[in-house]
């Protein structure tokens, strides 16, 4: 694919994508009265409104992941429409995080949020640790590097990257290692330290391997704007 049309398929998706933002910030309102009639879970805060100004202030924590996982589906989808199936791997880091947000909607709950500090798991907080965890993921593409297979490789980033981007997602089995609880400051704290080592350690290993191994240089790697080729 040349560089022209890979412009004109970015725009085409982008187009796409704010005619569906554009509808959905003028129909959230339908949008969420629907979702708060199907969905077992509590839909608006006190003093909430279908058309929420601040969705922070206004919908609760399943509500946010309800539509931040409805808003992200339909973007994948649109990518994978104009794109290709083959490309899917380039947006499913940004796809898998809210996919398991979903599937544990139960633990970022409103009722989880500790009384005696206000603090509850914080789902986009969440969602972006296991975001940068799993887009390790896109480096299982061979040719993205190399033309090279290099299954071993593959395999280990693969593993690596599912558990980095998998403990974010639970909080509450973390919770039982930590000296704080996560729903405090200094377990809020300690829980990013924690997170951010392991994805440091997940990409040290990768562009580790690509440049000491597979004999890649830096240059390859690295994009224009710091000396890349």
């Amino acid at each position: 694919m040349d560089s022209g049309t890979v412009l004109l398929k970015v725009m085409f998706f982008c187009f796409v994508f704010f005619i569906f933002y554009f509808i959905f910030w003028f129909g959230r309102g339908s949008i969420g009265k629907f979702l708060d009639k199907v969905s077992p879970f509590p839909y608006l805060r006190d003093g909430g409104s279908y058309k929420f100004e601040n969705a922070q202030e206004e919908l609760t924590s399943q509500a946010t992941i309800l539509l931040s996982f409805f808003g992200i589906s339909v973007g994948y989808f649109c990518f994978l429409l104009v794109f290709g199936l083959n490309y899917f791997i380039f947006l499913f880091p940004v796809f898998f995080p809210s996919l398991m947000l979903l599937l544990r909607i139960h633990v970022f709950s409103d009722d989880n949020i500790l009384s005696e500090t206000g603090i509850g798991y914080n789902p986009m907080e969440i969602y972006l640790l296991s975001f940068l965890g799993s887009f390790g993921l896109v480096m299982l593409v061979p040719a993205f590097f190399s033309d090279e297979i290099h299954l071993e490789f593959g395999f280990i980033v693969l593993v690596l990257s599912l558990v980095v981007s998998l403990i974010p997602i639970f909080p509450d089995y973390v919770n039982r290692f930590l000296p704080y609880d996560v729903r405090t400051e200094k377990g809020q704290n300690l829980f990013r330290i924690i997170i951010i080592s392991l994805i440091v350690i997940l990409y040290v290993f990768i562009y580790g391997y690509l440049i000491l191994v597979l004999n890649i240089p830096i240059s390859d790697i690295l994009p224009p704007r710091l000396g890349g080729s």
